[in-house]
């Protein structure tokens, strides 16, 4: 029998971080976690967030929450994805998967343009979704790399890292 959220959120600390209690949401708040997972290649990274973003689907209460999920390898275009669907004004549980995050967030070129401007978007994250006229959202954006090191400081410091 599969479990449910609150059992979930018992058993796992990274549910407890990223799926929000029934009535967590608050009208009006975007709410935002960040997490980092790291592994070498084929160890499973890709195949672990898809599964994990599907429990966290599978568990939520969708009577009163959307769930959207945007997978790309730039942040930049997980929000233009995002701004381009036209979302109408509903309380949302965003998940944002940026796979094989170092090829365009790379820590070897700290002030490149792009590197500057994907830090500005995680940093003010929260605030662009809000201009899309998403006002309510738990927004979870998860960053899948294979070197710690390789991957920008700020995308690499997550509330969880795995």
């Amino acid at each position: 029998m599969p479990f449910t959220a609150d059992e979930l959120r018992e058993k796992s600390l990274l549910f407890k971080l990223l799926v929000p209690r029934h009535g967590f949401l608050k009208p009006r708040r975007v709410y935002f976690r960040h997490v980092s997972v790291f592994g070498t290649p084929e160890s499973g990274k890709t195949t672990f967030v898809l599964w994990f973003l599907r429990k966290i689907e599978e568990v939520l209460d969708l009577s009163s929450t959307n769930f959207i999920a945007v997978r790309c390898m730039r942040l930049q275009t997980c929000l233009d994805t995002l701004e381009q669907a036209g979302l109408p004004n509903k309380p949302y549980y965003i998940a944002l998967f940026v796979d094989d995050a170092e090829a365009f967030q790379t820590s070897h070129r700290a002030l490149s343009a792009e590197n500057v401007a994907s830090m500005l978007a995680h940093n003010n994250i929260r605030h662009l979704v809000s201009r899309m006229g998403i006002e309510t959202a738990f927004i979870t954006l998860v960053y899948a790399t294979q070197r710690f090191r390789n991957l920008q400081l700020l995308m690499r410091q997550g509330h969880a890292v795995v």
